[in-house]
């Protein structure tokens, strides 16, 4: 994955991520979901990121960005994550 030239993260390396925050899930019918999470200090406000895909047994995927101020708003995150699902 290649970060945007725009981006905080301009180096063009992916934001390192803290142990202890990603997470991935195997789901029963072969599809994965994967997150992670991190607060970078780029703003000098509170801030926090997550970042997640959901892939689906015949390959289609989704990607998530969630920005929040609060820590108590990952499960909100996390929540939004674990909804994404494909139409059937």
């Amino acid at each position: 994955m290649r970060w945007l030239a725009s981006s905080p993260r301009s180096s063009g390396a992916p934001p390192e991520v803290p142990a202890g925050q990603d997470h991935t899930e195997r789901l029963p019918d072969g599809g994965v979901r994967y997150a992670f999470w991190f607060a970078p200090g780029d703003t000098g406000r509170s801030r926090h990121e997550l970042t997640a895909y959901a892939v689906e047994p015949d390959g289609s995927a989704a990607g998530l960005y969630c920005s929040y101020e609060e820590l108590e708003q990952h499960a909100w995150a996390r929540h939004v994550w674990r909804s994404l699902r494909r139409g059937r």
